[in-house]
């Protein structure tokens, strides 16, 4: 019994939209890791589809004896993997060259 709770958990964790790991070529690269750099994510994961920039602006606090609110800028990208009509379309962002979310966006083409 207690079997098929955990099966009905695991597929409905799997069929979610953002995921915390992603296989590529036998190697999983998973968003917190140290070794999820962007660089050695390219490798084991093929050609990129698509590529965009962006830069956030996140106000910071700092407590150096004074409240003070400073803007600061957050570079990221998503990169997009399509491997083809038979599996999912996965959408990485990376802040700061590390990875921060993995989400599946459909069947490729």
């Amino acid at each position: 019994m207690k079997c098929k709770y955990l099966i009905a958990i695991a597929g409905l964790l799997l069929t979610s939209s953002s995921a915390f790991a992603l296989s590529c070529n036998g190697r999983l690269v998973t968003t917190g890791d140290l070794e999820s750099k962007a660089e050695k994510v390219l490798k084991p994961c093929g050609e990129i589809t698509k590529k965009k920039y962006y830069k956030e602006f996140v106000t910071s606090k700092r407590f150096n004896g004074i409240k003070k609110e400073v803007k600061v800028v957050v570079p990221y990208e998503k990169w997009t993997f399509n491997p083809g009509p038979n599996a999912l379309v996965q959408v990485l962002t990376f802040e700061n060259g590390e990875l921060k979310e993995i989400e599946t966006d459909g069947y490729g083409y």
